[in-house]
């Protein structure tokens, strides 16, 4: 063996022991309590989204479970056997009167006596028990002033157990009440509280922004009480932010969750709809509904729809070279090349849809988004190397085409100009900008 070799398997072997170094122990997170937990209406999905994937949670949370009711039907056992680091404790909303008596405990006495025996329960088993509060009703009077709830005794005695017990306490509660506070009733319903299957404003569980507003905060208040995991965590970022990080960051895990939503919600044909906030926590129930309306749903050049998934594939495939997000920008691609009219435009729905979706859409910067897309796919921008020679003519060819539209040059008075010479000399945004001003 030469002397090259032997120094790059020491090398090798050096970056590889530092890695082991500094590589986070995996930690398990366990959640256990009701529907403002659990996946469908709580808080658990932004919790869980917040930490890096070293940190694993396991949402074992349920619809209209007690305190009472989660023991007695052998819920609590899968928590215990999962063998977990920490279990966090969260009930209350179906411990109030009114409930009924397979659910209804009281405050100062079985409520404290179940909590007690889950945090010795938790011990034993080797787990850290973390009690929380419930989260607020955002229940408002007249005035818009926010309403204290049948939840605050139960809340008093989590608080009080903690203080005795020197049990950690996530204070959700006192989080969320504030957090009402400030939004008001309109904030609430608008950035935080689920819809009943009414169509009413649901004052208890949470929309898809409030599980990840909510959950966010808890792994904040988390790792508060445990500050090793503060390097574990990170902020949340919305689909409206996902294109302007720097370079670096689309490697982290934030980066490759939101990654591997877009292709959840990818559609069979390449294509996306529009008016989704894509990078928001996304699991099962809602992952599944997701798939299930896939081959049916609308898919769209429309409001930035399609093109900005590309781009944002693209920028973690160049970091992470993971083939399938490669497969996936390739599958929008060729979205795009189908929807294309033979004329050069592209209609805002495609497949058409038989209306005014049909027509060329020049609205919000919908084909100038298409169309700078495709010129970063040409000028073989370092995200889009990896594409063949043979897709980035197809992506030439629609460009010309969209360019030399009939009406588009007759708008801009490029009559007399040929495609080449347009192609050359401006932009597709250049060309669409004209052709708004001139409109």
């Amino acid at each position: 063996m030469t002397a090259m070799p032997v120094a790059k398997l020491l090398l090798l072997n050096l970056v590889a022991l530092v890695a082991c170094v500094n590589a986070a122990t995996p930690v398990k997170i366990v959640l256990v309590g009701d529907s403002t937990v659990n996946p469908e209406g709580g808080w658990g999905p932004g919790f869980k989204a917040s930490f890096d994937r070293d940190v694993t949670v396991v949402n074992l949370a349920l619809n209209g479970r007690s305190s009472k009711s989660f023991r007695d039907e052998g819920r609590w056992k899968p928590a215990i056997e999962a063998k977990p680091a920490f279990i966090l404790i969260q009930f209350g909303h179906n411990d109030v009167s009114g409930k009924g008596p397979d659910r209804e405990t009281d405050p100062q006495t079985t409520y404290k006596q179940n909590l007690i025996r889950y945090m010795e329960e938790a011990k034993q088993a080797g787990a850290t028990p973390v009690l929380v509060t419930s989260i607020v009703r955002r229940s408002f009077d007249a005035e818009g002033n926010w309403k204290p709830d049948s939840l605050f005794p139960y809340v008093e005695t989590v608080r009080a157990l903690g203080a005795e017990l020197n049990i950690p306490v996530m204070d959700l509660y006192r989080l969320t009440e504030a957090q009402a506070r400030k939004l008001g009733n309109a904030g609430c319903e608008a950035q935080v509280g689920a819809i009943d299957k009414d169509g009413k404003p649901d004052h208890t569980h949470l929309s898809p922004t409030g599980q990840a507003s909510i959950g966010a905060m808890a792994a904040k208040e988390f790792a508060r009480l445990f500050p090793e995991f503060e390097k574990r965590r990170h902020e949340l970022v919305t689909w409206r932010k996902g294109l302007d990080q720097v370079a670096d960051w689309y490697w982290s895990p934030e980066a490759i969750r939101i990654a591997d939503n877009l292709l959840a919600y990818q559609h069979n044909n390449g294509g996306f709809e529009k008016n989704i906030d894509m990078a928001l926590p996304l699991e099962s129930p809602r992952v599944d509904q997701v798939l299930k309306r896939r081959p049916e749903g609308e898919t769209t050049i429309d409001n930035d729809a399609t093109w900005t998934q590309m781009r944002y594939l693209a920028k973690v495939h160049l970091q992470t070279h993971n083939a399938r997000y490669a497969a996936g920008l390739r599958k929008s691609l060729r979205y795009l090349l189908a929807a294309q009219y033979p004329n050069g435009g592209w209609p805002q729905f495609y497949p058409l849809r038989h209306g005014y979706w049909d027509h060329i859409t020049y609205n919000d910067d919908a084909m100038i988004g298409v169309m700078e897309t495709l010129r970063a796919i040409v000028e073989r921008k370092p995200e889009y190397a990896f594409l063949t020679d043979a897709e980035r003519a197809r992506a030439r060819t629609a460009i010309q085409k969209g360019i030399s539209l009939p009406a588009l040059q007759r708008l801009l008075g490029h009559d007399r100009l040929t495609t080449t010479e347009i192609y050359l000399n401006l932009s597709p945004e250049e060309v669409l900008r004209e052709f708004r001003e001139k409109w």
